[in-house]
């Protein structure tokens, strides 16, 4: 059996590269074990709707405090 740590989802951070706020939404582990992280920012777009999310690995997200991460293990 594989663990991986990962953000919490739920958790509350920072893109680093564009400076948005916005929550952790879902993960994705692909094949090789690369944790990787949908990314809603926080606000609405021109129409009213949600800005769109982004797909970002863990280095470029800001996280504030270790309790964000928790274990999952693979079945």
């Amino acid at each position: 059996m594989k663990r991986f740590k990962t953000i919490k989802l739920g958790t509350v951070c920072v893109d680093k590269a564009t400076r948005l706020q916005g929550t952790v939404t879902h993960c994705a582990i692909n094949m090789g074990g690369k944790v990787n992280y949908f990314f809603q920012p926080k606000g609405l777009d021109e129409n009213g709707q949600p800005v769109r999310k982004l797909f970002l690995e863990l280095e470029r997200l800001e996280i504030q405090a270790l309790r964000d991460f928790e274990n999952i293990n693979e079945k």
